[in-house]
């Protein structure tokens, strides 16, 4: 599901079709720091994940610090100009 927000285009999608789509590495997520952390810093940006609570859970696309539980790194990037919100557990 598309949507817009002013000039910013969201993609919606829920969990299962987000990892189908961009098929996360593992599936426990990166901690947000010692050597996991230092491993996202790495990572192309386009395929790190935010794992966020905010009435429940959501991974946004990129990298993100607000209410942030912690990352996934996925074998599929996002597009550049893409931004995607993943449901996971949403209250």
């Amino acid at each position: 599901m598309l949507y817009n927000v002013g000039m910013i285009k969201f993609k919606k999608m829920t969990y299962e079709e987000w990892k189908i789509n961009f098929k996360p590495i593992r599936e426990e997520i990166f901690e947000t720091y010692g050597v996991e952390f230092e491993h996202v810093c790495t990572v192309d940006p386009r395929c790190i994940w935010t794992l966020v609570s905010n009435e429940g859970e959501g991974i946004l696309s990129g990298y993100h610090t607000v209410n942030r539980i912690g990352y996934y790194i996925t074998e599929f990037p996002f597009e550049e100009d893409e931004n995607i919100i993943g449901y996971v557990n949403m209250s």
